[in-house]
C-alpha cells in the first residue's frame, strides 16, 4: 500500500474511533448532583425542606416527600442536615447528606419531638416530647432522658455543656473528658424566657423586672461562674409568652422578638435599643452579623395569607423578598 494511503488509513481510523468516543455517554454532574456548598439557608415550603443559597436562589428539596416536614436543623453547614417529617400522626427524625443524597431515619415515634438542638460537635441532638428531655448519641444510635420536663434547651458554643428550663427552674449540665454527664445543677429559680449562652460562662434570658413592675420584663445575663445576675436593659417591656432571643455571631448585638415585633440591642450601649421590625417572626442573623432573615405574613393576589422569607440588613432597613411562600428560615 503506498505511503500516502496508509496514511490516509490511519487518519480515517483515528477520526472514526475518536468520533466514537465523543458519542460516548458522558457523566452529567448536574443531573443527580444537588450538593452545593454554597447552599446554607434551610426553610420549609409545602410542607417540604429546601436548602438554597444565602439570596435564596438554587433551591433544591431535601426532603423530597409526601409527608409533612419541619424542624430543619444544619449538622454540617451546606451538606448535611436533619429533619422530621410526619405522617398519620407519625413522626420521623431523619438525617440527610446532600452530597451524597444518602438519607437515614434516626428514629421514629407516634410523640412528636420538638426544640432540636444539636451539640456543637454534632454528636449530640437534644429534643422533647412528651414525657420528658432527651440526648441522643447520633454515632450510638441511643437516647438518654435527661429530665421530665425541657421548655427550652441551649447549647455552650465551645464547651460540652448545656442548660434547660424546667419547672420555672433554669439547670446546666456538663460533659467530662470520658464523655459522662453531670448531674443537674439548679443555676437560676423564676420565671424566665429563651436562655443562650453568650459565652460558655455567661447566660442571657428574658425575665420580669424585679426592681419594678414585675408585670414587666427585661433582658439580663448570668454568670455561671458566681451566679450573679445583671440586668442587661432596662426598657420594661410588656410581657409576653412567646418570645425569642437571636444573638449576632459577632456577639454584639441582641434582637428581642416577642408578637411578630423585634428589637435591636447593641449589647455595649444598650440604651440605643430601637424596634426594627413589626409583623415578622423566625428572625435568625446572617454569617456577618449585617442583617438577618425572617417570615412575615401576607395576603396574596388572591387574597390567601401567605408566608415569604425576607431578609433586611441590621437596621432593619432595605428589606428584601427572597422567597415566596417559605418560612422559619435556618442558617
Amino acid at each position: 500500500m503506498p505511503a500516502m494511503l496508509k496514511k490516509i488509513c490511519l487518519l480515517l481510523a483515528c477520526a472514526i474511533l475518536f468520533s466514537g468516543c465523543l458519542n460516548q455517554p458522558q457523566a452529567n454532574t448536574n443531573s443527580q448532583q444537588i450538593f452545593n456548598a454554597n447552599r446554607v439557608l434551610l426553610y420549609i415550603q409545602d410542607g417540604q425542606i429546601y436548602a438554597a443559597e444565602e439570596d435564596g436562589q438554587d433551591p433544591v428539596n431535601v426532603s423530597n416527600n409526601n409527608k409533612e416536614n419541619f424542624s430543619p436543623v444544619w449538622i454540617t453547614k451546606g451538606a448535611e442536615a436533619l429533619f422530621i417529617a410526619k405522617q398519620n400522626e407519625y413522626y420521623e427524625v431523619w438525617q440527610t447528606n446532600l452530597e451524597s443524597e444518602d438519607t437515614q431515619l434516626l428514629w421514629g415515634s407516634k410523640k412528636e419531638p420538638n426544640l432540636i438542638a444539636l451539640s456543637p460537635d454534632n454528636l449530640w441532638l437534644t429534643y422533647a416530647e412528651e414525657g420528658g428531655c432527651f440526648l441522643f448519641n447520633k454515632e450510638e444510635k441511643n437516647a438518654t432522658r435527661i429530665s421530665e420536663e425541657c421548655n427550652f434547651l441551649s447549647w455552650a458554643h465551645k464547651k460540652k455543656r448545656f442548660v434547660y428550663i424546667s419547672e420555672d427552674k433554669l439547670f446546666v449540665r456538663d460533659f467530662n473528658i470520658k464523655q459522662d454527664l453531670s448531674e443537674p445543677k439548679e443555676i437560676y429559680s423564676g420565671e424566665l424566657q429563651y436562655p443562650l449562652f453568650l459565652d460558655d460562662n455567661t447566660i442571657i434570658f428574658e425575665a420580669p423586672d424585679e426592681n419594678s413592675d414585675p408585670a414587666t420584663h427585661d433582658i439580663y445575663k448570668l454568670s455561671l461562674e458566681d451566679s450573679v445576675k445583671t440586668a442587661i436593659t432596662d426598657l420594661n417591656w410588656p410581657g409576653h409568652e412567646n418570645v425569642r432571643l437571636a444573638i449576632s455571631p459577632d456577639k454584639e448585638k441582641i434582637a428581642y422578638s416577642f408578637d411578630e415585633e423585634t428589637w435591636l440591642i447593641p449589647i455595649a450601649s444598650p440604651e440605643l435599643a430601637k424596634q426594627v421590625l413589626t409583623k415578622a417572626s423566625d428572625l435568625i442573623w446572617d454569617m456577618e452579623s449585617s442583617g438577618y432573615y425572617y417570615t412575615a405574613e401576607e395576603v396574596d393576589e388572591n387574597n390567601e395569607l401567605r408566608h415569604n422569607i425576607y431578609r433586611a440588613t441590621k437596621d432593619g432597613l432595605n428589606k428584601q423578598l427572597i422567597i415566596n411562600n417559605a418560612e422559619k428560615p435556618v442558617l
